[in-house]
């Protein structure tokens, strides 16, 4: 369904280009669940935002294809963009209470989609009668009730304010299933919610993920979340994909240094009594990245060639493949 291909994005900057995503590459199938992880920065939400054409100014897509269902969507208008974005690719944003707009409420803003991709029942010249904008109700009531918010018919009439957080982050939800997208972007849908409504989330999504068939990219930071509810992950660093294989093989038989990292300076998988051990120096400026691979300053099995050339990917075995000079 989605093939990323050489994708870079950069931001011009007095100290020079930001190098915010930097050749990345990945597939999605249909139905399927990819998990992108990594530190703060490393790009996850940039990649997110670049394949819905919403690169902050003054970013640029400087280079790659995103091909969706068959056409590069680097190639298409802003128009044909507007069209493909929110109803084929629809995204949840990181923090819903920025996200709503504090003074349209709750049920006109889900139904806002619906209106502008003219789902049910458009008249000519693109406006709704009395009949279809009841329908767009009667869906939005529908959406609001499939997400797990209470009591629809009275919340559709509140403002965000009068939500809590999780039901701030249902109603995105909300909103971007409105027009039943072939795939969903989910920036980080549990931040600053607490454990019990994660949880809830998350089931949430995977409800929508084998009911309807949507494949859906999760970024997030929790590991543990990302193993038991992605198919496949794939690990970023410094704008950079380092590893990407399926969930189980990533989190047991981790192929790159910066994702063995990445585990051993997590509590919950490191042994009872055993210290942690976390990654040595700090990330990379991305507008003047090292000659060679990006972890190499912070990488204990690094050597020359680590510091000198660009690695290349190694597949150590079928589906499962990292940038390491140390597989080769």
């Amino acid at each position: 369904m989605l093939t990323v291909e050489n994708l870079a994005v950069h931001f011009p900057s007095r100290r020079g280009t930001v190098k915010a995503v930097n050749d990345v590459s990945f597939s999605l199938d249909a139905g399927e669940i990819l998990g992108l992880v990594g530190e703060s920065g490393c790009g996850k939400s940039m990649t997110l935002l670049s394949l819905m054409g919403l690169v902050p100014y003054p970013g640029q897509i400087a280079g790659g294809k995103i091909n969706f269902q068959g056409q590069n969507l680097l190639e298409l208008s802003n128009s044909d963009l507007r069209r493909i974005r929110g109803r084929q690719i629809a995204m949840i944003f990181q923090d819903p209470l920025t996200t709503l707009n504090p003074v349209f409420k709750v049920g006109e803003q889900v139904a806002e989609a619906l209106r502008v991709h003219q789902i049910l029942e458009p008249e000519k010249k693109g406006l709704f009668s009395r009949s279809s904008s009841g329908a767009i109700k009667e869906e939005v009531l529908k959406l609001m009730q499939d997400v797990g918010i209470p009591a629809p018919e009275q919340r559709f009439d509140e403002y965000p304010h009068q939500f809590s957080g999780g039901m701030q982050q249902r109603a995105i939800i909300a909103i971007a299933l409105s027009c039943r997208p072939q795939l969903l972007l989910a920036d980080e849908p549990t931040t600053a919610l607490d454990v019990t409504v994660q949880a809830q989330i998350m089931d949430l999504l995977r409800q929508i993920n084998q009911r309807e068939g949507t494949g859906i990219i999760l970024v997030t930071h929790n590991l543990a979340l990302a193993a038991e509810f992605c198919r496949r992950l794939a690990v970023m660093y410094a704008g950079e994909l380092m590893e990407l294989g399926p969930a189980e093989a990533v989190i047991t038989e981790p192929l790159h240094p910066y994702t063995k990292g990445l585990l051993r300076s997590l509590p919950y998988l490191v042994p009872k009594g055993s210290p942690l051990t976390p990654i040595p120096g700090n990330v990379p400026d991305l507008a003047q990245l090292p000659a060679g691979c990006p972890f190499s300053p912070r990488c204990d099995v690094a050597d020359h060639v680590c510091l000198e050339k660009e690695p290349p990917w190694v597949e150590t075995v079928p589906d499962h493949a990292a940038r390491c000079w140390r597989l080769t």
